[in-house]
């Protein structure tokens, strides 16, 4: 049962007064160039506290001695310190869909059982978090977790949540709520409330969760929220240059490799068991065997990615990028160019993550993208750094 995983959380929260200049954007939301304007015009955006790029061969010590010195301005600066453990309810409001979920400690020996993933992760990408915590020490942006609805939480949360918010975050479209929990018999009722969870899926945060099972420190900050509510789209492949065919003869390269293909309007979606390909020089359905394993995203993967278009390893290749299907089409088309391809296929739902973290077999990376991204700098939960 994940309630035996879960624990009072020691450490600050954001002053609510600061809270909508501290917390900042879904980071994948914003490319570097944004991200240093907004370092630039706001001295308070906790993104200084994030790395920059990582540059090859990993986040320099000069960069986390930056992301080290953010954090303690920030934390005497924007953040009110607790006395006591808590648990905090985190509400995301995102053009009128709401979740609320339940945010704690969670022991990372639960990593792997009772929490799972459904992607495989980057061991280079788990060593930059995890020299973050060792050189930072602090957790803030939470792993988001999936987990079958439980209606003795839902209860425990809609009576957290019945009086006002400590910190309210309205942005056009956009609202974040948080309430702190810091009497102990609900902060005990509130945890007990997930013994009717067997297990949770991992939904934004592999990586994160990865480097925290490798910390001394034993804990993660986690975000639990009930599959019902969430919200997921998926990613575009884009693929190329070069490609193994141009443009223009792309269909007839995926019709000798015996695929199905039919042209299709340039809006075209993709639709259970047939992908849609997008280049400068046509759009295209591709019929996916309904024989292949796993869900549509797999089969792409393992019909047209690998095998046709040559990505043999969709979590290292460099001619492979993963662009979220929310993105506009000219955006989309400006990604591509003139010399590639977009692969989409019909994403994942949240049952499909729960069984494949259940069976414990994975999907290719990028498989999802759920909705609304919690956000960092509403806590700042120190984590001891190594000796």
């Amino acid at each position: 049962m994940l309630h035996r995983w879960l624990h009072p959380v020691r450490g600050a929260v954001v002053r609510p007064d600061v809270a909508a200049e501290v917390v900042t954007p879904a980071y994948d939301a914003l490319d570097e160039a944004a991200r240093a304007a907004r370092r630039e015009h706001s001295p308070w955006t906790f993104l200084h506290a994030l790395p920059t790029t990582a540059r090859a061969g990993g986040v320099g010590d000069d960069e986390l001695d930056r992301c080290a010195e953010a954090v303690t301005r920030l934390h005497a600066g924007a953040f009110a310190d607790r006395d006591t453990p808590f648990v905090a309810v985190y509400r995301l409001q995102e053009h009128g869909r709401v979740q609320t979920g339940l945010v704690a400690d969670l022991d990372t020996e639960a990593l792997g059982d009772v929490v799972r993933g459904h992607e495989l992760t980057l061991r280079e990408r788990e060593d930059d978090l995890l020299a973050y915590l060792d050189r930072v020490g602090v957790q803030s942006s939470p792993v988001c977790l999936a987990a079958p609805d439980a209606p003795g939480l839902a209860r425990a949360l809609a009576a957290a949540t019945a009086d006002e918010p400590e910190v309210t975050i309205a942005d056009p479209g956009f609202v974040q709520q948080l309430w702190v929990v810091d009497d102990p018999d609900q902060v005990r009722a509130l945890l007990g409330a997930t013994a009717g969870v067997d297990r949770a899926v991992i939904t934004d945060g592999h990586h994160r969760a990865a480097a925290a099972a490798r910390h001394p420190s034993g804990r993660v900050l986690v975000a639990l929220f009930p599959a019902s509510e969430l919200q997921v789209s998926g990613f575009h492949r884009v693929v190329g240059p070069p490609l193994p065919a141009p443009p223009e003869a792309l269909a007839d390269h995926l019709r000798a490799h015996g695929l199905d293909v039919d042209g299709a309007a340039p809006d075209a979606e993709p639709a259970p068991g047939a992908a849609v390909l997008r280049s400068a020089t046509g759009t295209w359905r591709v019929g996916l065997d309904p024989a292949g394993d796993g869900p549509d995203v797999r089969r792409l993967h393992d019909q047209v990615l690998g095998p046709v278009l040559g990505v043999d390893d969709p979590r290292h290749d460099p001619q492979l990028q993963h662009v979220p299907t929310s993105l506009a089409p000219a955006a989309l088309a400006e990604v591509v160019g003139g010399d590639g391809v977009a692969a989409t296929a019909v994403s994942p739902t949240v049952e499909d993550l729960l069984e494949a973290a259940r069976d414990g077999r994975t999907l290719p990376p990028k498989s999802t993208y759920v909705r609304p991204k919690a956000r960092s700098g509403l806590l700042l939960v120190p984590r001891g750094r190594r000796a």
